[in-house]
């Protein structure tokens, strides 16, 4: 492997705690991070969607489904259900090879495993993970008539660390591969790339680096000062440029990232509201009106720099004006020199500002608590004992509860120790309140069951940094082959699991001041990497052993949960 690759490589592998894996798996997982990241750039499991044996060689597989990145049939399901047309789904394919060559013979193989994969009757071995991604495939051929265009895209990536020196022989078999898979009926766009040493480094060096832009304003007004406001203006602005420059990436494609913070994913070209700004902008005295028709957006960023005519900003998010922005976008052939829109610049960074600002722009309509997570109580509370805890902690337990999404980009602190809300809350809904199997399937699912349970504003922040940490050290322990690789699938279960064997007993309720003695008792296990320590974790694993290994969607049964806490009730008779 070339030495610039491995040099990054290693700093993934270091971010990531993965250092137990064998290299090939570690570049897999590399590749399949710094390729997927630009079509979904925020914190995702990797492990999710890297293969875990030599699967129809194929690395790795992703589905982004309406801007998310989906992981189980469930979500899959969940996504598409929803009462929406023309949703956007890419299928992202890759296989990595650490060679300084491009192969004709590998390349073929990756082009016949993916064919074989589409197949009603594959002829290769399929593991686990390509039958969960092949569920997940056909539930989306399923609801082709939801799909924008009628069918989904498909993007293949073949890694090597070679330079890539376009060769007729290579250039002729990505085509040839482009050409099959087309033929194959399932997909709208089928795009082959290389990646080579200097474009793996390059997406690589891209997740990293914070997002920015720069939009023309026509006009400004600066707001007078505001308490925890460092400054904030209202502009008006070209949307034809402000798609260009502000919605769209390099490539032209919608950031849909950016939305991130806005409570309402879009709602579709057909919903009424959209349907209404579509028809203004279609309209000629529409276009050169819509600045004053239009509510316009509000954008929060972290850094704002205002020139003579026009706004920079860093790590935005688009808090309000999502369906604005996503009609904007798709009638940007339409907008005119003329076709204004109102944009409302904040610079802030306090978190609870923020919340603030979000809750006030998105109270117009009626909106379900669960997307206002991060406005909860409990959840600044979280945020609040995460922090404090950090500040005495060694380095090697420092936890970071992430209540902002991209809230730590930039900042150089290993994934792996940075918990969001829904992982957070999930590790809890697994560990406290004893539901793996819901955990184990799509996170708003278990949040909308759970919502009152987890969220309760008297809940101890304790419980929640408590089963993150237990979360962290399961995840270390896979990623340094303490644990068996595929244990990833298990984690939820083991949670459970290690909770009963430390304090042998389910434990009080998570409002109880007891909880507090409760919880510290699993921290002091889970603080230190003893031998003692570390017995409690093969221990679960031994349980799991015992009930035999199972498929995911047998994880996703309480009679599984219920079956470990027999074989645990047995062991300490």
């Amino acid at each position: 492997m070339h030495k610039v690759v491995s040099s990054h490589l290693q700093q993934f592998v270091k971010e990531q705690s993965i250092n137990g894996l064998e290299e090939s798996k570690q570049f897999e997982q590399f590749s399949n991070f710094s390729i997927v990241y630009k079509f979904y750039p925020t914190r995702f499991d990797i492990s999710a969607i890297t293969s875990q044996e030599d699967d129809c060689g194929i690395d790795g597989i992703a589905f982004i489904i309406d801007g998310e990145l989906v992981t189980t049939l469930d979500e899959a399901t969940k996504i598409l259900d929803r009462p929406k047309k023309n949703i956007i789904v890419d299928i992202i394919f890759v296989q990595s090879k650490r060679s300084e060559k491009f192969d004709r013979g590998d390349i073929l193989k990756f082009g016949n495993g993916v064919s074989d994969f589409l197949s009603d009757s594959p002829y290769l071995p399929q593991g686990e993970f390509i039958k969960s991604s092949k569920d997940m495939f056909d539930e989306i051929i399923n609801h082709v008539h939801k799909i924008a265009h009628g069918k989904p895209n498909c993007h293949l990536f073949y890694v090597t660390t070679a330079i890539y020196s376009l060769e007729k022989e290579i250039e002729a078999t990505f085509k040839i591969i482009q050409q099959d898979i087309h033929r194959s009926g399932y997909f709208d766009k089928v795009k082959v790339s290389p990646v080579d040493r200097d474009e793996l480094v390059k997406l690589w060096s891209l997740t990293y680096l914070g997002v920015e832009a720069k939009f023309e304003a026509k006009g400004y007004i600066p707001y007078p000062e505001i308490t925890d406001i460092d400054q904030a203006y209202i502009a008006i602005v070209p949307a034809k440029n402000f798609v260009e420059s502000v919605l769209s990436d390099k490539d032209g494609k919608l950031r849909t990232f950016i939305f991130q913070e806005n409570v309402r994913a879009f709602l579709g070209q057909e919903n009424p509201v959209n349907k209404m700004i579509q028809q203004t902008l279609i309209e000629e005295n529409g276009r050169v009106r819509f600045g004053i028709l239009n509510n316009g957006i509000t954008i929060i960023s972290p850094n704002v720099k205002v020139q003579s005519d026009s706004i920079y900003v860093e790590n935005f998010q688009i808090v309000n004006g999502c369906q604005t922005s996503n009609v904007l976008y798709e009638n940007k052939n339409i907008l005119s020199d003329e076709t204004m829109l109102t944009v409302k610049v904040v610079e802030a960074t306090d978190a609870n500002v923020i919340s603030d600002i979000v809750r006030a722009t998105n109270s117009q309509t009626k909106v379900e608590d669960i997307q206002f997570l991060s406005l909860k109580p409990i959840i600044r509370k979280v945020e609040e004992f995460f922090a404090a805890v950090a500040e005495d902690s060694d380095e090697e337990v420092k936890l970071y509860f992430e209540r902002r999404d991209r809230q730590f980009v930039g900042k150089g602190i290993p994934d792996k120790r940075i918990f969001d809300i829904k992982e957070c809350s999930r590790a809890v809904a697994s560990m406290f309140l004893e539901r793996p199997d819901l955990a184990a399937r799509y996170p708003t699912q278990m949040l909308a069951e759970l919502n009152e349970d987890i969220f309760d504003e008297r809940n101890k922040e304790i419980a929640f940094y408590t089963a993150s940490l237990a979360l962290y050290r399961i995840k270390l322990m896979i990623g340094n082959k303490k644990l068996p690789y595929n244990f990833g699938k298990y984690k939820w279960h083991m949670l459970m699991c290690i909770k009963y064997l430390i304090c042998k007993s389910k434990g009080p309720d998570l409002k109880s001041p007891k909880i507090e003695g409760f919880c510290k008792k699993i921290i002091e296990v889970c603080n230190e990497t003893t031998d003692e320590n570390f017995s409690y974790f093969k221990r679960a694993e031994d349980i799991i052993n015992q009930a035999g290994q199972v498929d995911r969607d047998k994880l996703k049964a309480q009679s599984y949960a219920q079956a470990l806490k027999k074989i645990i009730n047995l062991s300490k008779t």
